[in-house]
């Protein structure tokens, strides 16, 4: 696809499709009134007008403890411990709270997820951050996060995950859903409670009013008491303050819905979400779990070496770069070996194209 003109910064008109989104919902391009409302107070009755393109995918967050130490060292213990047990809190309020009180329709299945390693050293470093984690949840048992992790090494690891060569899985309890579909039904229940949402409405301007906030959009100003940023990798073209920080540096993520081959069904390594920790690449995959749509096909992501930029600094998700879709159409191969993961199927490998930007 060609690039196309948009601000800098800014969410693109027209992304790639999205594989998770398709077909597109119901409210994708909804807008509840014709003209952009002018005010708008944060309360239930009239909620702030939001969505800069049409109603999108929310990311997906994954932790089995590696992070840990990096959080401490950037934030302190205290911060390091709440950011896991928000994460932990985040999954299960929105898994078992939400989409469950809801029935939400958003394929929720239950996934065992993992992070494994390929070398010894970088499996010494991911042990050592796992004491770490140990010794510092022990001390502080109150505000601890309740995953349970499961170390697994060398041979029972590599029969477990059913990747060859790795040296060590670290393997925890998770999700899977269609992320697309759950922001979709949140936005429908708060369509029920008086919001007002614009889709397709470009926010290009946040400042100061008096003792509320305007809002300048490409159809119009809102003035509001409060306003939430909620923009994710877009924030910096919106908020100089934390553009200056560089808090949050935007980024572009490509992934690949591929057939698996032929001689790869039944392995384990299928049935679970798995990164692959210590590549220089990034790479991380899943399947789609049987019963619902895309049963069977892998998601693969992963290639941003292959950048030049390394994919940071860049919001333009209407583009597919070249050498990583090539990387991605084959990197399974690399991981499972060509005798597990077998010849391409008649219907070939690839699927889909899907770029994403995040922080």
């Amino acid at each position: 696809m060609d690039g196309g003109n948009s601000p800098p910064g800014f969410p693109h008109p027209h992304p790639t499709d999205s594989y998770s989104q398709l077909p597109p919902h119901a409210i994708a391009t909804h807008r509840t009134t014709p003209q952009l409302p002018t005010s708008t107070t944060f309360d239930s009755r009239a909620p702030p007008p939001r969505a800069p393109r049409a109603a999108t995918t929310a990311p997906a967050a994954r932790d089995g403890g590696l992070r840990f130490k990096r959080h401490h060292d950037a934030f302190g213990e205290d911060e390091a411990l709440r950011l896991e047990r928000m994460e932990e809190e985040a999954v299960r309020d929105i898994t078992a709270a939400f989409v469950r009180a809801h029935a939400v329709d958003c394929d929720v299945r239950d996934v065992e997820t993992a992070e494994v390693v390929l070398a010894g050293a970088e499996w010494a470093a991911a042990l050592a951050v796992q004491r770490f984690r140990d010794e510092v949840q022990q001390r502080r048992p109150g505000v601890r996060a309740r995953m349970p992790l499961d170390v697994r090494h060398g041979a029972d690891a590599r029969a477990y995950m059913g990747v060859p060569y790795i040296v060590g899985a670290v393997t925890y309890p998770a999700h899977t859903q269609n992320p697309y579909r759950l922001v979709c039904r949140m936005l429908e229940l708060s369509l029920t409670r008086g919001l007002n949402l614009q889709t397709n409405t470009l926010a290009t301007k946040i400042g100061k009013a008096g003792a509320g906030w305007e809002v300048e959009t490409d159809r119009g100003t809102v003035r509001a008491r409060r306003v939430v940023l909620a923009t994710n990798g877009y924030i910096n073209a919106l908020h100089a303050g934390l553009a200056a920080s560089k808090f949050l540096v935007p980024t572009r993520s490509q992934i690949a819905a591929i057939r698996p081959g032929k001689t790869i069904d039944g392995n384990p390594g299928l049935r679970r979400s798995i990164s692959v920790e210590d590549m220089a690449t990034g790479d991380y995959f899943m399947s789609r779990p049987p019963g619902i749509k895309g049963e069977g096909d892998v998601l693969y992501g992963g290639g941003k070496n292959l950048s030049e930029t390394g994919e940071r600094n860049t919001t333009d998700d209407s583009v597919v770069h070249a050498d990583i879709a090539n990387y991605l159409k084959h990197a399974a191969v690399g991981v499972f070996e060509r005798e597990q993961w077998g010849d391409e199927r008649p219907c070939g490998q690839r699927l889909d194209w899907h770029c994403g930007v995040h922080a």
